[in-house]
């Protein structure tokens, strides 16, 4: 997908952490889907997806994601946006709180949904 460079885009990425064991899971995204498959351990940051203009008010709503894992295994994901391409001015990832499973996102510390 092609990254608008200008002021007037919305900009998101995603982050989370796989731990443990080997595992597969889909997170279902409104505009993307991303696949992670076979990971012990490690972070997984996606590319900057780009939203479209701030003009176009975007409602994120919940995010949720379909997951095989041991009960010792854990998945933390964040999700932050920015109005620029390369996300200058987003929020740090150490600073944005981690989402829950098919929560709105909405309210999210690091999301401007512009609603």
């Amino acid at each position: 997908m092609a990254l608008k460079d200008n002021d007037n885009s919305k900009y998101f990425r995603l982050f989370f952490i796989l731990s443990f064991f080997v595992f597969s899971f889909l997170l279902l995204l409104p505009v993307n889907q991303v696949q992670a498959a076979a990971s012990t351990t490690g972070t997984f940051t996606s590319q900057i997806k780009d939203l479209g203009s701030l003009g176009d008010a975007k409602d994120f709503g919940t995010m949720t994601w379909s997951d095989d894992v041991s009960a010792t295994t854990s998945i933390t994901m964040k999700v932050r946006t920015s109005d620029s391409a390369t996300m200058v001015g987003a929020t740090a990832w150490g600073d944005c709180d981690a989402v829950t499973k098919g929560a709105d996102i909405t309210n999210n510390d690091c999301v401007t949904d512009g609603l």
